[in-house]
């Protein structure tokens, strides 16, 4: 897996995806829990099917330092967390700049710089992703953005930690 920071050095790395098209996870992955697997394990069916670069983006510094003034504690250290998104299958890690810009960034322009920098064809979210600005991008308002823009967004449902299938077993 190749581990880059900031929208040039995506850009550099990625052209294959770009070529070929791309599934992409967001969101700050601190570790691994059975909801992040699910994720994975998703976006990963989705890369092996369609031939697909499996790329996650997150972002650096963690959102709450500039929302709430200070971030939770992080659960993994950040090599054992790319090794196991590799495992995951995931082949491009990339962490985004938050600051500002991207908080006031809107929705829909933040999708497109997605498109844009990863080839991205889909987009794996939980029932509770929002993004952009002021969380305007809900899975539903992507979904609709994307059935006009050649984007598949998929939302996998919530884990429960009473459920037991072998995608949110740990390998």
């Amino acid at each position: 897996m190749i581990r880059v920071a900031g929208w040039d050095a995506l850009d550099r790395v990625a052209a294959q995806a770009r070529t070929a098209g791309s599934v992409v996870t967001l969101g700050i992955f601190d570790g691994l829990h059975r909801g992040h697997r699910l994720l994975l394990a998703h976006a990963s069916r989705i890369a092996r099917d369609e031939g697909f670069a499996q790329i996650h983006l997150s972002f650096d510094p963690h959102p709450d330092l500039l929302i709430r003034g200070s971030v939770p504690p992080r659960l993994m250290d950040p090599d054992e967390l790319d090794a196991r998104l590799s495992l995951a299958g995931v082949d491009l890690r990339c962490n985004l700049p938050f600051d500002e810009r991207m908080r006031d960034t809107p929705w829909q322009t933040f999708v497109e710089q997605v498109v844009r920098h990863c080839g991205m064809r889909a987009l794996v979210l939980s029932p509770e992703s929002a993004i952009g600005a002021r969380r305007e991008g809900s899975a539903e308002r992507i979904a609709s953005w994307g059935s006009t823009h050649g984007v598949v967004v998929r939302t996998v449902r919530e884990a429960r930690s009473e459920e037991h299938t072998s995608e949110l077993q740990s390998h």
